[in-house]
């Protein structure tokens, strides 16, 4: 039996990408793990975490190319979130994941798409 994996827009319901895992692939796969959706969940979830991590260290310092640096007001406002949650200092690891949410809605991020863009059109000029 093949999976479906599918990734649905929420807003319209369209399908974005579609991959069948064939038979022969699924045995592949089962044969170094229980549950294949699980561990594509897991992967994501790891995913997500790691670069929310990484994203929120950028912002709240220098920045990197991909994220720039949060402003000293946007700053303050975290600060006072955490501070609200009775937090001084705190790694950005072992921040809530409420606080981290804040900061990846204030940072201006620039996506892969973005960045492969720029890099293209540098390459052209």
């Amino acid at each position: 039996m093949g999976i479906a994996i599918r990734y649905i827009d929420d807003a319209t319901g369209d399908i974005i990408l579609e991959r069948i895992v064939e038979d022969f692939e699924v045995k592949a796969l089962e044969s170094d793990m229980a549950s294949i959706p699980l561990w594509h969940i897991n992967a994501l979830n790891e995913a997500c975490r790691r670069l929310t991590d990484k994203i929120c260290s950028d912002a709240l310092g220098n920045g990197s190319e991909k994220v720039e640096p949060l402003t000293v007001p946007q700053k303050q406002k975290v600060a006072s979130a955490l501070a609200s949650q009775g937090i001084v200092l705190s790694p950005v690891k072992q921040m809530p994941q409420s606080i981290k949410d804040q900061i990846i809605e204030m940072a201006k991020i620039k996506s892969a798409a973005e960045r492969q863009a720029e890099f293209e059109a540098e390459m052209g000029k």
